[in-house]
């Protein structure tokens, strides 16, 4: 602002009254002050923005007339300090933002030296310009804009998200609120010290929002207290008595809740556009809310199609694994028959013959029970190297029968471990079956125990078979997924299912054209 004015010599008569009536008709706040900050003229504008009586501002002393501001003030502390430093230095010029309070506005503040004409400051002036609506319309942009970009795959989080701004704009507590029966469902709140933070919501009858919900419109109540139906609502008896509320609606217009402003500052007033803001974020919410309906229906569907196909993988699955098992149990039986109508056989011959069936029978049945879900057994302390004996035992049959050689190396020192027994002979026959199926006749198949430290031993299956790509290595657990077409894809799952059960570790290294090993570590007991 400029220290110049052109100005014709004229009457004093007339120049007092064209002061008077300049400063009286501006939209500023005007107030001139002498060196010592004593208040020599004030405008009505000055006297609106302040909330003081300019006739009283102009007999105050100073003191007095900072202890009538003294309420507007955030921190009259610091806006004391810099009056001092202001009048410290009479050509000292300033141009800030005030934000005052009860209630809040922003001020545009402007202060320079009043310079007489032969150059000497004869005073200070300070101008006011009310800037709480631009200001206003600005941080409402601002919050739209940034409510804009909350987005997330949870619609939840982002109506959540968005009433928090909320509250953070209005400085006050926010809630949302969805009508359930005769509950208002506290969805969203608001404002770190909100009350209703951690509450599940409140009846209906005992919320302004019945109002909002019945009228099916924006609802202002600006004092409860002053409203004849307002006043009989249990909020008001608590003190909050200021209450604006907006419908959130489906998109077919339906109202299903409110997102409103509870609280107890009655003295202070609401902007229109600081309701159609609301409105706005209502509108946006409601949005949310039909996405976060729309995603648990397709949830819902989605549902119920993983359950009607895996009915229908399982009646695949048992109506394949049915299939195997009667081959299985076919070539048993035939071989029996075939076995027993050899001439020339002594009984004795028959009989050993007879038991290498059996042990195929047993094979078999072992291999049904591992498909079972592992429960937490029958653990005590077993010998890993008696139990594998027992399974390479009862797989002697099924080698001979396919021509593969078996090698064992059974190095560790200590083979005792916590485990179920009948488990643990169901995980290594179907890890050494897998092998027999796999390895062509005249291949190798072996098992090897070696101690890791002093606490842990290593067992590993291996076969010379083709082996597997990585594709096939990272479904190799995953239940129905087979690398075999007669494959049920049970055995590896079941595996890993009671490695898991005994605090064990699994891995496959596998190499196409060289073949598998499987390599487990238990925990010695």
């Amino acid at each position: 602002m400029g220290t110049r004015l052109a100005l014709r010599d004229i009457d004093e008569r007339i120049l007092q009254p064209l002061l008077q009536s300049v400063v009286a008709d501006s939209e500023t706040g005007i107030l001139v002050t002498d060196l010592n900050h004593a208040t020599l003229i004030c405008n009505e504008r000055f006297g609106e923005i302040w909330g003081l009586d300019i006739d009283l501002s102009v007999r105050e002393t100073v003191d007095g007339v900072r202890a009538t501001v003294r309420s507007r003030l955030i921190d009259f502390q610091a806006w004391e300090e810099n009056l001092n430093q202001v009048y410290r230095d009479p050509y000292y010029k300033q141009i800030d933002q005030l934000v005052l309070q009860e209630p809040h506005a922003v001020i545009h503040r402007y202060t320079g030296p009043l310079v007489d004409s032969g150059g000497l400051v004869v005073g200070r002036l300070w101008t006011f310009q009310d800037r709480t609506r631009s200001d206003r319309k600005t941080r409402i942009l601002e919050a739209l804009h940034e409510t804009s970009l909350m987005i997330d795959a949870d619609p939840r989080k982002v109506y959540a998200g968005i009433v928090e701004r909320t509250s953070v704009y209005f400085g006050t507590w926010v809630l949302l609120s969805i009508l359930d029966g005769e509950m208002m469902r506290f969805e969203a709140v608001g404002g770190a010290t909100n009350p209703a933070q951690g509450v599940a919501g409140n009846p209906v009858q005992d919320s302004y929002c019945q109002l909002c919900l019945k009228q099916d419109q924006t609802l202002l109540i600006q004092d409860a207290r002053l409203d004849e139906v307002a006043r009989k609502i249990l909020p008001c008896s608590l003190g909050l008595t200021r209450y604006l509320g907006v419908p959130v609606r489906r998109p077919s217009g339906e109202a299903i809740g409110t997102l409103c402003i509870l609280d107890g500052l009655s003295e202070q007033e609401f902007d229109p556009e600081e309701i159609r803001f609301l409105e706005q974020i209502a509108s946006r919410i409601g949005g949310e809310i039909e996405r976060e309906n729309h995603l648990a229906q397709l949830q819902s569907e989605l549902s119920t199609v993983q359950k009607n196909l895996i009915d229908q993988e399982k009646l695949v699955v048992t109506g394949q694994l049915s299939a195997s098992i009667s081959h299985d149990i076919r070539n048993i039986l035939s071989t029996m028959q075939l076995q027993m109508k050899m001439p020339g056989l002594s009984d004795a011959a028959k009989l050993e013959m007879m038991d290498e069936q059996v042990t195929r029978f047993r094979v078999l049945s072992n291999r049904l029970l591992s498909y079972c879900k592992p429960n937490s057994g029958h653990m005590e302390q077993v010998d890993l190297h008696e139990i594998l004996l027992s399974v390479l035992e009862m797989l002697n049959t099924h080698a001979e029968l396919a021509q593969i050689l078996v090698e064992i190396d059974l190095g560790a020192s200590d083979a005792w471990i916590m485990g179920d027994r009948v488990r643990l002979e169901h995980l290594f026959l179907n890890l050494l079956l897998n092998a027999v199926q796999i390895v062509d006749q005249g291949g190798r198949i072996g098992i090897q125990t070696i101690d890791i430290g002093e606490d842990l031993i290593r067992v590993m299956v291996w076969d010379s078979g083709r082996g597997m790509s990585l594709d096939a290595q990272q479904n190799l657990f995953v239940p129905f997924q087979s690398g075999r077409p007669d494959g049920i894809g049970l055995g590896l799952y079941s595996a890993k299912q009671i490695i898991e059960m005994h605090g064990a570790v699994i891995q496959c290294e596998s190499k196409i054209g060289v073949g598998t090993k499987f390599v487990m570590e238990f925990q010695r007991c």
